[in-house]
């Protein structure tokens, strides 16, 4: 056995043979740009700008993959100056790398937010262009901004004979709308409408632009929308019909009136309705200490029954069964009752508490100088209301669906009061708990309350917005769900495929194959039903 070395020394010559492969210079270079490169693919795939919840979707558009270009020191040169071993399984390498910069690209297939025919124009960040003329009102998605030309203005370093004057206007140029823009379905509507008046009148040939209206528009026809909500949908309601021409609707109900009951907006030259069902808050019972003395129903189980029911035959859409489309909401009563609740019961949570005794008196102290005041707090939701509001919602949810199961449906995101943010506190934090409410059931957001944030010049009072911008807003938006509604799709630009009775129902440059896969509410609902706006 006089052959072998000492084990001590075994060890040492092992451990130096080890080292010597694993410091090799090309080796040890490669791994490192591979293991730097996969980080930099694993953050590209894995970073808030691409979600992997769409990856096997089949209707998804896939991005081209991507080169990307990285500049890493890369090393080149290793060597082992030393090897100490201190025990028979840790061995300490000393060693010095000589680094150069070198540039490597990576290709990586990337997994993108919903785009193409699953696009959803008005819950993307984006312009509101309102010019003089409010009905040319256009939603105009960011996400456009990454194909315009650079401006002169934007070029480092500055141009000493740009302007700065060109940053004061607002040059959206026509062709950018075009390119850009959500649809103006609202004022197609307007024309649609005024020509369906017109040939009612006169009989005549249309022209070229007046046929590409009509089918454009022909779906219009027979259709339903239902609104459950409060004044603010009746004011939106309101607005849709001046626009037409039209004045808004009542259905008197002879034990609850007319006010707050139920509203509605009916063309009749398209047999266009959409109906608004009064929803006073999700409280099961008319409370004794505040309500308005008119509303003598207040659950909407009962008002179903007692209001809503007369009124069937009249939502029914273009199938006699069920509206085409259903926009609800709750949260501005709610918030109402709360505070009016706090102010009842003096600001103090309502609990069944025993009765305890008078506290003694305590002795007089020597006066200290007022502490500073605290600043007032903004009126809020306790976690009680919170988790009451949520589990109403949810049942509120499960009764429209039981009554009308297969309508696609959307939850219309609260408007905030005009004025100091913290008046909306309470506003805010009702919309959220809807928001995981829609989340959870499978429902999609109407982002108007959203989009409306900030244009407090819009509204006519505290609460409700006047006719302008935000209502020709409404009314686009909820056209361009309606048109999903029944059949069409669009990239959130362009239309890419049309409801059913159509001449011509494939656009120019679309497959017919493409058109029948991707029109309709289900085609990209599972797209658009869970993101980052909740």
């Amino acid at each position: 056995m006089s052959h072998l070395a000492p084990s001590g020394a075994r060890s040492r010559h092992l451990f130096v043979r080890l080292a010597s492969v694993f410091v090799r210079p090309r080796l040890l270079a490669a791994l490192l740009v591979v293991s730097f490169l996969a980080r930099i693919a694993y953050q590209l795939v894995h970073s808030g700008d691409y979600v992997d919840l769409f990856d096997n979707i089949e209707h998804l558009a896939r991005p081209e993959p991507v080169t990307v270009a990285v500049t890493v020191a890369v090393p080149t040169t290793v060597y082992v100056t030393s090897v100490t071993t201190a025990t028979a399984v840790e061995t300490v390498v000393e060693t010095h790398v000589r680094l150069e910069t070198q540039t490597a690209s990576v290709t990586v297939e990337r997994v993108a937010r919903p785009t193409g025919d699953c696009a959803d124009p008005f819950r993307a960040p984006g312009y509101l262009f309102h010019p003089g003329d409010y009905r040319k009102t256009r939603w105009v998605p960011y996400r456009t901004l990454q194909s315009i030309t650079l401006p002169d203005s934007a070029t480092y370093p500055r141009d000493a004979s740009v302007d700065a004057m060109e940053l004061v206007g607002d040059g959206l140029t026509a062709e950018e709308l075009a390119d850009s823009a959500a649809p103006t379905w609202m004022a197609k509507m307007v024309r649609y409408h005024d020509l369906v008046q017109a040939m009612a009148k006169d009989k005549h040939h249309l022209t070229n632009a007046e046929k590409a209206l009509v089918q454009d528009m022909f779906w219009v026809h027979h259709k339903r929308v239902l609104l459950l909500g409060d004044s603010i949908d009746r004011l939106m309601v309101s607005h849709f019909c001046l626009e037409l021409g039209l004045q808004l609707q009542t259905r008197p109900n002879e034990e609850h009136g007319t006010r707050q009951t139920t509203a509605f907006c009916h063309v009749p030259a398209l047999n266009f309705t959409i109906y608004q069902w009064h929803v006073p808050s999700m409280f099961t019972y008319r409370p004794t200490w505040w309500w308005e003395e008119h509303m003598k129903v207040v659950a909407f189980e009962d008002r179903w029954h007692e209001i809503y029911q007369d009124t069937m035959p009249d939502v029914r859409g273009s199938d006699g069964v069920r509206p085409d489309l259903i926009l609800y909401q709750s949260g501005l009563w709610d918030s109402r009752a709360f505070m009016e609740m706090s102010r009842h019961y003096g600001g103090k949570r309502i609990t069944k508490t025993e009765p305890k005794a008078e506290p003694k008196a305590e002795p007089k102290a020597e006066p200290k100088a007022e502490p500073k005041a605290e600043p007032k707090a903004a009126p809020t939701v306790t976690w009680d209301q919170v988790r009451f509001f949520s589990h109403r919602m949810r049942a509120f949810v499960k009764h429209i669906r039981a009554a009308f199961p297969d309508t696609p449906m959307m939850y219309r995101a609260l408007t905030p009061k005009r004025g100091s943010m913290s008046m909306n506190i309470d506003a805010v934090s009702l919309d959220r708990v809807s928001r995981q409410v829609a989340a959870d059931m499978g429902i999609e957001v109407f982002e108007w309350g959203r989009l409306a944030y900030g244009f407090d010049v819009q509204w006519k009072d505290s609460m409700h917005i006047d006719q302008g911008a935000l209502s020709w807003l409404w009314s686009d938006m909820v056209l361009s769900y309606l048109f999903r509604a029944v059949g069409g799709s669009s990239d959130g630009e362009k239309v890419t495929g049309w409801p059913a009775g159509r001449s011509s129902a494939v656009p120019q440059g679309v497959t017919a194959e493409f058109a029948a896969h991707r029109g309709g509410w289900s085609a990209c609902h599972a797209v658009l039903v869970p993101w980052e706006g909740r």
